[in-house]
């Protein structure tokens, strides 16, 4: 273990994940709050509510809410694929 040579490694890259990691547990953190506002406001009406389908719904109204909803007629509109490979 003496002999061990240590290679430095860069983390200037490291601040990009930091920001990638907090920007994705803010959406991680507002998706479960609306979640569980929507679960209460359906338990006040439906006696059965269905976890996946507040899902669905919070998912769909927060990509709505800020601009990523993508139609479901315009799904083949993105761009031109790519070349396929078969192995």
């Amino acid at each position: 273990m003496g002999d061990d040579i240590f290679e430095s490694i860069s983390q200037g890259i490291d601040g990009t994940y930091d920001e990638e990691n907090r920007r994705i547990k803010e959406i991680a953190n507002e998706f479960q709050k609306l979640c569980r506002l929507h679960e209460a406001q359906l338990r006040d009406v439906k006696e059965n509510v269905n976890s996946y389908e507040i899902e669905q719904r919070v998912a769909e109204s927060y990509a709505k809410s800020v601009g990523m909803w993508i139609p479901m007629g315009n799904i083949f509109e993105l761009g031109v694929p790519g070349p396929r490979h078969f192995d």
